[in-house]
């Protein structure tokens, strides 16, 4: 969702058509997918 969302520079709804879901779907679970992505990049950067 993610690669299709920002990579592939779909909208929403482009996004949600794609994968059969709602558009209120795909921008929720972008939401958390890019929380906890960024929990990741800072957890690795205060690693290293």
């Amino acid at each position: 969702m993610v690669v299709l969302r920002y990579w592939e520079e779909l909208t929403t709804e482009e996004t949600a058509h794609v994968l059969g879901i709602s558009p209120g779907t795909v921008k929720s679970t972008l939401h958390r997918a890019l929380t906890l992505l960024r929990q990741e990049l800072t957890e690795r950067e205060a690693a290293a």
